[in-house]
């Protein structure tokens, strides 16, 4: 095991990483990079349709398979996402989907990487709840069914400390405050908010249909 660090960081490197740890201070890198001059590279040439990601699928209609997509295709699906989901480097996401789900690979990290947003990684549905009350995200990127079993949440919670009649009224209003123009969901909904964390203002579904 190794690692880099400078001299003044070496006792705690080793208090660290064991006794079984060399340290290769950096500064005895220096010079070594003059070893490699006229040391011919490889060229790299790189195109919008140069391929940049393969991504798996599990192909609900086909065979399970590995689909290849260029530069192009990926900054596009940026383009699109930041003009359709409006975000921007004042939100923080949470990063629930697994990375190589196409769907949270384009709008859960590429996206948010590159308007400057500050994203956190989950550590699995099993502690989404704490998850969002530590990182309180402003975004969430989910499909489908993680959307229901929230919902499914929220619902029974309320039934089960019987403010069924409470939120119901509160829907109620807030659809009629809201044709004119009105938007005091944050007041009513205030409870259900905090359990998201208290900033979330945007879910992004997708990856399936939405019931």
């Amino acid at each position: 095991q190794w690692t880099i660090c400078d001299r003044e960081l070496e006792g705690r490197a080793r208090s660290v990483f064991g006794e079984n740890c060399i340290p290769l201070c950096a500064d005895e890198l220096e010079g070594q990079d003059e070893d490699l001059e006229g040391t011919e590279a490889f060229p790299a040439t790189v195109t919008p349709e140069t391929d940049a990601a393969v991504v798996f699928t599990s192909s609900t209609t086909g065979v399970n398979k590995g689909v290849l997509l260029s530069h192009h295709n990926l900054c596009s699906d940026i383009q699109a996402s930041l003009l359709l989901a409006g975000v921007d480097e004042r939100d923080d996401i949470l990063a629930v989907l697994p990375p190589h789900h196409a769907f949270q690979l384009v709008t859960g990290l590429l996206t948010p990487y590159y308007c400057g947003m500050c994203i956190h990684f989950g550590r699995g549905l099993k502690y989404l709840k704490k998850d969002l009350a530590e990182c309180k995200p402003s975004i969430l990127v989910l499909v489908p069914v993680i959307v229901r079993s929230l919902e499914k949440q929220i619902r029974n919670t309320i039934h089960r400390e019987g403010k069924d009649k409470k939120v119901y009224r509160a829907i109620k209003l807030s659809d009629c405050l809201r044709r004119i123009r009105i938007d005091v969901r944050k007041h009513l909904f205030s409870e259900i908010q905090a359990a998201m964390g208290g900033r979330l203002r945007c879910i992004i579904c997708g990856g399936a249909a939405l019931e």
